[in-house]
């Protein structure tokens, strides 16, 4: 995971009175093996640590997406 946050993200959370933003996405890859979608949430970074978030969600959001994957595979 990387972090990553742009100046005007960082000025509307403020206006939002969300203090920072966490994300994180997983590629859902086509049968050329090209980005064909993703699959993502996000959250306040108050709620749960970067380390929680790698734990409890990129498993389940790995899962999904080769769910995804191999539906792709059958059009």
């Amino acid at each position: 995971m990387r972090d990553c946050l742009a100046p005007a993200d960082v000025s509307l959370g403020r206006v939002l009175g969300v203090r920072v933003l966490r994300g994180l996405a997983v590629p859902v890859r086509g049968r050329d093996g090209s980005v064909a979608a993703a699959v993502n949430v996000s959250m306040s970074s108050g709620r749960h640590s970067r380390e929680t978030v790698v734990e409890r969600f990129v498993p389940s959001m790995m899962r999904e997406a080769a769910a995804m994957q191999a539906d792709l595979r059958l059009l």
